[in-house]
């Protein structure tokens, strides 16, 4: 993987195929790829169409996280001035991407018993796609699939298969070769550079379904409901806010309990900690008292 200069090896793929991740493909060798050439793969990642920002090298606390100021991962670019300046300043800065807005990432964490092995005993062989193995040297993984449509919750997944997490478009994975903080080893590509579709079994699983229910004035709400649950789910900034928001929608309609449940878990799915999702369904419920 070493490059003294120039672009990386390998010629990046046309992020118009079905490798739309857009990765270079190095060449062979499992060695540390040299700080000095984390420029030209982020420079090679861009001009293949995949937009990429700094992430933080250093272990501990903070580790993997955006070098960029707020709005964080939402500033990367593709743009080779931008790119060529952060890399300046940080030439150790892992490299991190935005997953696409069509792409579902299944985030296997061994560290929490999301070991591939115990991934297949619930799922089965998992179909080829596109992955990346992290650098740590443990065997995590990320997998890509096309993202189904709807609602998706790593809720359940979590519960059927402790370890696995779900990364959609509201959050970002960190891409090769960067040196993992912790073994100093790059991730590397795997699979076929292109995305399967969300294995049946699976998507049955993260895709949350709406069921019909009646609302205060006696009609269905399935799709008021569904966009109150994702806005919930992919708000980032006013967590709280949000979620009451969409507590005092279910109380004015006289929503079921049901509908709270999945709120709830749509603001877990977010990052909302349980103390607060019950502070802020008691405050909906004592407003509306």
């Amino acid at each position: 993987m070493k490059s003294e200069g120039g672009a990386p090896p390998g010629t990046p793929r046309n992020p118009n195929t079905a490798g739309s991740k857009s990765r270079p493909e190095p060449e062979g060798s499992e060695e540390p790829t040299p700080p000095a050439a984390m420029l030209d793969w982020a420079l090679a990642y861009a001009k293949a169409g995949t937009a990429v920002f700094p992430c933080k090298w250093w272990p501990g606390r903070g580790s993997k996280a955006p070098l960029v100021p707020p709005p964080g991962f939402h500033l990367a670019t593709t743009d080779a001035h931008q790119i060529a300046e952060w890399w300046i300043r940080w030439p150790d800065a892992l490299i991190g991407s935005p997953v696409p807005s069509h792409l579902i990432c299944l985030d296997l964490d061994p560290r929490k018993g999301g070991t591939l092995q115990a991934f297949k005993k619930v799922f089965g062989e998992p179909a080829e796609t596109e992955s990346v193995l992290s650098g740590r040297g443990d065997g995590g993984t990320h997998l890509f699939y096309l993202r189904p449509k709807g609602y998706i919750s790593s809720t359940r997944l979590r519960r059927v298969c402790p370890g696995v997490d779900i990364k959609l478009d509201t959050g970002y994975t960190i891409i090769p070769p960067s040196l993992h903080p912790d073994s100093g080893m790059p991730y590397q590509w795997g699979g076929p550079a292109e995305h399967a579709p969300l294995p049946e079994n699976i998507r049955e699983v993260v895709q949350h379904q709406p069921e019909p229910f009646t609302g205060g004035n006696g009609r269905p709400y399935p799709r008021a409901l569904e966009g109150i649950l994702r806005k919930v789910a992919e708000e980032k900034n006013n967590r709280n806010c949000v979620t009451f928001w969409a507590f005092n929608r279910l109380v004015e309609n006289n929503y079921p309990e049901s509908a709270y449940k999945a709120v709830a878990a749509a603001a877990a799915h977010s990052g909302l900690s349980r103390s607060e999702i019950v502070k802020t369904y008691n405050s909906a419920r004592g407003a509306a008292a």
